[in-house]
């Protein structure tokens, strides 16, 4: 089975390389280029957490353009900004009719147009569970859901409410932790020591940096538009005007989140 997957940030080269290793061909192609030794050392590193037949393994196929991609399913794994997305949709729709699906989740698929998917996965993938919206009646999208959940992935369906449930959860307690630091003054090494007591091995600081702290901000854009419950935190902001980004350019929220304890 052919697949497509147009956008390799994070995600992308972890949602490549799981088809990849489930016997998918996949096309994949990005606006920078894809970095082909990274999504080798992707694939390397996801076998050791997804079972595979290696005699069974798919191809892989680098493309510049998406004019070269396959006529198949596609997922876009690009930036959580809708005019980014819309645009990706209206260039694979010259390409191919075939389902479109979005790795979103603080947009609703159907938001880019009335016919994507939604297929939501967690980063890293190994965790494998990953959010389902709007499937319809398709073969192709059904084989691609078995697929996973032989590779023991989780199916959770979800509604069309931006941040579905993962992100909806996430973003209010990144939020909160956060309006605790720059609202009530907590440090936090306070907010870490009673993470470690009532949710032993969470850092909320830690996957704040893993998710990227550029993504984090559209995210919580995305998530406030629809529901001003969420809280807008300033230290992303000032930490992005700085170049701090997270784990992606080896720097921490940490780094300027205390500037913000009275």
């Amino acid at each position: 089975m052919k697949i497509n997957i147009v956008g390799m940030g994070v995600m992308g080269y972890q949602i490549a390389s799981l088809l990849y290793l489930l016997g998918y061909d996949v096309a994949v192609t990005t606006r920078g280029g894809v970095n082909e030794k990274k999504m080798h050392r992707s694939n390397k590193l996801l076998r050791k957490f997804v079972n595979v037949d290696l005699d069974e393994l798919g191809n892989i196929k680098f493309c510049k353009n998406i004019d070269d991609l396959y006529d198949a399913c596609t997922i876009e794994s690009v930036a959580e900004d809708l005019s980014i997305k819309k645009e990706i949709y209206s260039c694979v729709r010259k390409v191919t009719n075939k389902p479109f699906v979005s790795n979103t989740s603080s947009l609703c698929p159907t938001e880019i147009a009335s016919d994507v998917v939604g297929l939501h996965f967690f980063n890293p993938i190994y965790l494998k569970f990953v959010e389902v919206i709007n499937m319809g009646n398709n073969k192709l999208l059904d084989e691609i859901i078995s697929d996973l959940e032989k590779a023991n992935f989780s199916i959770i369906n979800v509604q069309e409410n931006r941040g579905y449930i993962g992100n909806y959860l996430l973003f209010h307690e990144i939020g909160a932790a956060l309006k605790l630091v720059e609202k009530h003054g907590y440090s936090s090494e306070s907010i870490k020591m009673m993470y470690s007591n009532l949710y032993p091995n969470r850092d909320i600081f830690s996957i704040l940096d893993l998710i990227g702290l550029d993504i984090a901000q559209n995210i919580f854009h995305n998530l406030h538009d629809q529901d001003n419950s969420i809280y807008m935190p300033k230290c992303i902001d000032d930490a992005i005007n700085m170049g701090i980004l997270g784990k992606k350019n080896k720097t921490s929220i940490l780094s300027i989140v205390d500037e913000y304890h009275g």
